[in-house]
């Protein structure tokens, strides 16, 4: 089990997400950011980071990477 509960069950988050990177300007938001996307899934949560102002995130599944546009820029080859 995770430490990370869904408020909605109580219960460890169980939706395919291993891991939340976020950028921004302040680091407690990009902590609450980051386990409120790790609760929503990466689709909404995503969307969500998205829609923050100089903000950028990286979400890992089970299955896939997920990122918003720009946190490449954040990243090394």
């Amino acid at each position: 089990y995770g430490h990370i509960l869904d408020p909605r069950t109580g219960y460890p988050v169980n939706n395919g997400t291993l891991s939340v990177s976020i950028i921004a300007p302040h680091c407690t938001f990009a902590g609450i950011l980051s386990t409120t996307a790790f609760v929503m899934g990466f689709r909404e949560g995503l969307e969500m980071i998205s829609l923050c102002p100089g903000v950028e995130g990286c979400i890992i599944t089970e299955t896939a990477r997920n990122q918003t546009r720009k946190f490449h820029a954040y990243t090394t080859s």
